[in-house]
């Protein structure tokens, strides 16, 4: 810049093209004007809107002077400014803010008091969003007392209460912070930046202050703009100011327009347009395609299409060169798509790449999909604490604590990397699966330790498959003496909000111990340790204004209070220097060889014009506040400044986001319709990336044509085969012998579900038990109906109690019950009365040996749910809850359960049970829906028949089956009616029967 460029008469106000590097630019034209002297550059004040443009700033003067040493300027943040200027204009003295948290607090308090049913976590929630308008109210120059100029009687009665509040809450509110010594923060740096602005204008500086880089969208720092530029040695560079845009459409462009907010800022300081000025300086940069006049065109008003209506496809191509367009198919492709593009500019030495997205989520897809080619790239935009390992840890534990231990919370809490109970880390994870398998599958155990306690001591009966009783009982007595004080505070009926997080926060160190390193070394380390402990200590005094809560709204009260600071965790250890992944705002005045834009969607960038809760958009128009639509017009001059500022430009969405269809971007929309107008057809192709991205990534994550895998087929030895079989497994094994091998030869048991409903299997052992219970208690003595209906009824309930079923689930249940109840009595009476008993047996169990087999003897096991003995027969009964066996299947055979246990009878395998032929054969099927309970006979007037064919068969495939060449094979008869397997997986079904129907 040449020296006497502020010789200039005022104001000095300056603009860099979009198509320029800025920061390049701009250190240029600081060197220039500090010459030769070693000591002027120093003197020199800079004000950017970020700290990233001051790093950026730096490291631009750091090139230029070839890396040698020098005093840089002092370089500041513009909402940032340096304390002794502060000082000089007694800024300082002001009162000091009011913690966001405190704040936060404070209204959460006055909330809940005007609203006293809402829930605590709502209240705190909306009081972020009434601290926001308050700092927006600031900001903007807007009274608060403005509200009571509003008339309720104009709007919904919604928002006559809403306005009532808000009139109440801004009388309270300033009262309070006069009380407590504080100020808002938005109303500080409003004051701070309007103080500034006054010392300068009353004692201009001596040295040089340079403004750069931002458009004053807000009030006082449009002021502090003008008075900078109007001082002797100021100047203000303004970012990619438009100058060829019509005089008659700058004086009204809409808020939704890049340029609106620099229009807002010229008019505000009284500046005409002609009068910025170029930027002198001009650093040596490699040139780029000139992109500003047709971002211009894409995001012109409705009123400015002249550049739509005529077609001049020669004036646009040069811009197109290097601007390249991919709509993937998800997210998942769109980072793939993203990395892969980083990946290939990297290829060219010296290249630098900016990956810019306001979706945190995306930019983290990005950065993990980086590390596929070994590129190690972090998210700039940090992380919300609530999603770092420590906020996480704490969250985990506020949700077990509530739940009573629930299975779900108390394991993710019990295997989160932190948790160690004293002991080291990897062994006090062995000990909590140990107590997952042992006493936390299957049904829910009763909450709290002692639950736990009882649920493995229960287990020791019935000892679940892998149970490991010493690890589990380890596991639960390290977390007793952790959990026991915090779930006593669970118990009472309220608690005050700093006795509940004391309390959660002691646990929570205890259970970080390890015999290493004590809890709080572990727990408070690292980026999010650090930045959780300072925001829970804020916390902790924050809360004491609250009232007390119940505890178990604690979880719900803690994710709210948690929110707000991001955590930038270093997940690399050595990022690549070329590469960055920035957030919209940290991107502003950043430049690289190539920039993508990612997540160009709707609600995503532009993010949604919401109003907020607080105030409709006329009651804003009325009050003085900008529409919402405001900051979609800064968004738009960032991508319009992004659009301009690489050699190359990527410009990504995903077609469909969460399951659901996504809308393009408007920028991306308008720029296919005006490239379509120019270009017709050809436009598509245009846009295309130098490689097919999208394509490459489907091929990269495409594990290739399907590969048939051969229907399994093993032939374990004659030894290792199955020696004994109950008759339940008899139709499982015709259907689907691979399940047999994989549960009896390989020893695989599929595991119970973590904290799992009471289902039709617990249904039907309530059923079966509950009539097995009065059949043993009245024998062949039948009491009446009525009596008989409440045995029967008492039975189910008393079995039902002690099955655990939820409350819910118990409640659906019981009228169920009640029903079968009275089918069976009724049915019994009726039965007894036409075929007089000569013996019942009930549940009757045996374990009978077929010899003469190859293999040597085999056990066959049954349990008969009912036995009767009438007049030489046998009628064998059983009961089905869920479905019936059809009478084709029972006569075939690929059924056998009732002919099997009709056939052992016959056999004398039963105790007590005389050796006859079956008379009857039936299934009860007990639902008790609409229709109660239904008989429904099998193989009438063929039950001697049948069975015999059932016993025949039986031997004729236990003979195949000692033969070690027969296999077990999956599924060898498809069509065969059965539940899918749970072996499936394991046998690769769907594999090799390219899932058939009957699966």
């Amino acid at each position: 810049m040449p020296a006497d460029a502020f010789a200039h008469p005022n104001p000095r106000v300056f603009t860099i093209a979009p198509d320029r590097p800025f920061l390049d630019d701009l250190a240029g034209g600081i060197l220039a004007l500090a010459g030769d002297d070693p000591l002027a550059l120093a003197r020199i004040t800079v004000l950017l809107p970020t700290r990233r443009a001051g790093r950026g700033l730096a490291d631009a003067m750091l090139r230029l002077t070839g890396g040698r040493p020098a005093l840089l300027p002092r370089i500041h943040p513009i909402g940032d400014l340096p304390d002794e200027a502060l000082a000089l204009s007694g800024a300082l003295d002001a009162s000091p803010a009011v913690s966001p948290l405190a704040r936060r607090a404070a209204l959460a308090r006055l909330v809940a008091a005007f609203e006293p049913d809402l829930p605590l976590d709502r209240a705190w929630r909306l009081a972020e969003e009434l601290g926001a308008l308050f700092d927006e109210m600031a900001t903007e120059d807007v009274d608060p007392a403005k509200l009571r100029t509003l008339v309720p009687d104009r709007f919904a009665e919604h928002w006559q209460r809403t306005l009532t509040f808000l009139d109440i809450v801004t009388g309270a509110w300033p009262d309070e912070l006069r009380e407590r010594g504080e100020s808002d923060p938005a109303e500080r740096r409003v004051r701070l930046l309007r103080a500034q602005a006054d010392a300068w204008r009353t004692h201009p500086p001596d040295a040089p202050v340079i403004a750069a880089g931002s458009t004053g969208s807000i009030p006082a720092v449009a002021e502090l703009l003008g008075v900078i530029a109007a001082l002797p040695k100021g100047a203000v560079v303004l970012p990619g100011l438009d100058q060829r845009l019509p005089d008659a459409l700058w004086d009204r462009l809409p808020d939704t327009h890049p340029q609106a907010g620099l229009a807002r800022l010229l008019r505000g300081l009284a500046i005409p347009r002609e009068a910025v000025r170029a930027w002198p300086a001009r650093a040596e940069a490699a040139p780029i395609p000139d992109r500003s006049e047709l971002a211009a065109a894409i995001m012109a008003p409705p009123e400015g299409l002249e550049a739509w209506r005529r077609r001049d496809p020669d004036r646009w191509r040069a811009a197109l060169v290097g601007l390249a367009r991919v709509d993937a198919a998800d997210p998942h492709e769109e980072a793939m798509v993203a990395a892969l593009a980083v990946r290939r500019a990297l290829e060219t030495p010296g290249h630098t790449v900016a990956v810019v997205t306001p979706d945190r989520f995306l930019a983290r897809r990005i950065a993990t999909e980086l590390g596929r080619f070994g590129v190690r790239a972090d998210d700039s935009g940090g992380e919300p604490l609530t999603n770092t390992p420590a906020g996480t840890f704490i969250r985990l534990l506020a949700a077990a604590v509530a739940e009573h231990l629930a299975p779900v919370t108390l394991l993710a809490l019990l295997k989160h990397p932190l948790a160690a109970a004293g002991e080291v880390p990897s062994r006090f994870r062995l000990e909590a699966r140990a107590l997952e398998r042992t006493a936390l599958r299957g049904p829910r155990p009763a909450p709290g330790l002692d639950g736990l306690a009882a649920a493995i001591e229960s287990a020791r009966g019935f000892p679940p498959r892998g149970a490991d009783f010493n690890a589990a009982t380890r596991c639960l007595d390290r977390i007793r003496p952790i959990l026991a004080p915090v779930l006593a505070l669970v118990e009472q009926r309220s608690v005050p909000l700093g006795d509940l997080l004391e309390a959660h926060l002691r646990a929570a160190e205890r259970l970080a111990d390890t015999p290493e390193v004590p809890g709080p070394f572990r727990l408070w380390a690292r980026e999010d340790g650090e930045a959780l402990a300072r925001h829970l200590a804020e916390l902790a005094f924050a809360v004491e204004s609250l009232p007390p809560v119940t505890p178990r709204q604690f979880p719900a009260l803690l994710e709210p209070m948690l929110e707000g600071p991001v955590v930038r965790l270093r997940r690399v250890e050595a990022e690549h220097p070329r590469v960055a992944i920035l957030g919209a705002l940290e991107a502003r005045l950043q430049r690289a060889d190539l920039i993508v834009l990612a997540g160009l969607n709707e609600a995503t960038w532009p993010a949604a014009a919401e109003p907020g809760p607080w105030l409709s958009r006329p009651m804003r128009e009325e009050m003085g506040l900008p529409s919402p639509e405001r900051r979609i017009g800064q968004a738009a001059h960032d991508v319009a400044q992004l659009l301009c500022a690489g050699a190359e430009v990527l410009l990504t969405r995903s077609r469909r986001a969460e399951g659901a269809p996504t809308v393009p971007s408007r920028w991306l929309s308008r720029l296919a319709a005006f490239l379509h107008g120019q270009f017709g057809d050809e436009a598509e192709r245009l846009l295309r990336p130098p490689e097919d991205y999208a394509a490459i990534a489907r091929v990269l994550d495409d594990p290739g044509a399907p590969m048939p895998a051969p229907r399994p087929a093993p032939r374990p030895p004659l030894v290792a085969r199955p020696r004994r079989l109950s008759v339940t497994e008899i139709a499982t094994w015709i259907a689907d012998p691979y399940a047999l091998y994989a549960r009896r030869v390989l020893g695989i048991e599929p595991l119970e579900p973590i904290d799992d409903e009471a289902d039709a299997g617990d249904f039907g052992d309530i059923v079966h038990g509950g009539i097995a219970d009065v059949l043993r208690a009245t024998r062949l003595a039948w009491p009446a109906r009525a009596d008989a209906e409440r045995m029967l009824i008492d039975a189910f309930l008393r079995r039902l109690d002690r099955r655990g079923a939820r409350p819910a689930q118990a409640a659906l249940w019981r009228p169920r019950l009640a029903r079968i109840a009275a089918f069976v009595a009724e049915t019994e009476e009726v039965r007894r009365a036409n075929a007089p008993l000569r013996g019942l047996f009930a549940e009757v169990k045996t374990e009978h040996a077929i010899g003469g087999l190859p293999g040597g003897p085999l056990l066959l096991v049954a349990k008969a749910d009912r036995i009767e003995q009438r007049d030489g027969r046998l009628s064998v009964l059983d009961y089905k809850t869920g479905t019936v066996p059809k009478d084709a299947q029972v006569t075939s055979g690929t059924q056998p359960q009732l002919t099997l246990e009709a056939a052992l009878a016959a056999r004398s395998a039963f105790d007590g049970i005389p050796a006859l032929p079956p008379g009857e054969l039936a299934y009860w099927h007990l639902s008790g829906g609409y229709v109660a309970g239904a008989e429904h006979p099998r193989c009438a007037g063929e039950e001697a028949a049948a069975t015999e064919a059932a016993w025949t068969g039986l031997l004729r495939r236990l003979h195949a089956f000692d033969d070690p060449a027969t296999p077990y094979m999956a599924r060898p008869h498809p069509r065969l009616e059965m539940f899918r397997s749970p072996y499936a997986v394991l046998a690769r079904v769907d594999e090799w029967s390219a899932g058939q129907s009957a699966e």
